[in-house]
């Protein structure tokens, strides 16, 4: 698994490229001007760069709140307890356990989305 610090270079990467993104992004005016229409080709990889490190993001964040805070237990003395040394064990399990619920919980969602995506479409 990774360590606390490398969870953390992942979570700050990621923030770094939404941030420059969103820079980028924004730097090339209006979303409906003339000029943001011209580089809309230039800006499409940039758009997929930027969606893809907030799914980086908010995939990486339990493995570093998890990892941050099996660490913490140790260093103040609560690394023997049993939930501790049951977590630290069954780390990856864990994880993958999580993204699991949380890819279950979008598939429930996924129908009611798109019901209400297709709704506000203009017609």
């Amino acid at each position: 698994m990774l360590t606390a610090r490398n969870w953390g270079l992942l979570v700050a990467g990621c923030i770094a490229t939404i941030a420059i993104g969103s820079a980028i992004g924004n730097s090339y005016g209006e979303p409906d001007s003339a000029e943001a229409l011209a580089n809309a080709a230039l800006l499409t990889p940039l758009k997929i760069a930027v969606v893809a490190a907030i799914v980086v993001l908010f995939a990486s964040l339990p493995g570093l709140m998890l990892r941050v805070f099996l660490d913490g237990q140790a260093k103040i003395g609560n690394g023997a307890l049993p939930m501790v040394v049951f977590l630290r064990k069954h780390e990856k399990a864990v994880l993958i356990g999580l993204w699991l619920m949380v890819v279950l919980a979008l598939g429930m969602a996924l129908p009611f989305i798109l019901r209400d995506l297709a709704a506000e479409a203009p017609r």
